[in-house]
């Protein structure tokens, strides 16, 4: 859960603020009583990068389904992505992905 901190504190203590970010991942930051900012971690934004890219491929997805575009087999799309990048690639992710599993 995000921490809540009011501009003044960020201009006055940066350090402090800067910690809690690190703690809880984004520091909500209000001006005059209401929220106006998030100051968040570099890892936090890019997994929030990440998590909107994903969002709007799905999106793009369930479209594609809905006006009748064809699904591609598991096949077709490891295909797509080994010509992409290399059978070599795509095997080290699939297996760094196989052990997270697993744990």
């Amino acid at each position: 859960m995000a921490a809540v901190r009011p501009i003044s504190e960020l201009k006055e203590n940066f350090n402090d603020i800067s910690s809690i970010c690190n703690d809880h991942g984004e520091v909500i930051i209000t001006r005059d009583g209401s929220s106006a900012y998030v100051l968040m971690t570099m890892d936090a934004y890019e997994e929030q990068k990440v998590r909107l890219e994903l969002y709007k491929k799905l999106e793009e997805a369930d479209i594609q389904i809905q006006s009748g575009i064809g699904l591609l087999t598991h096949e077709e799309v490891f295909g797509k992505l080994i010509e992409k990048y290399g059978h070599k690639k795509v095997a080290t992710k699939l297996s760094m992905r196989h052990k997270q599993t697993m744990i």
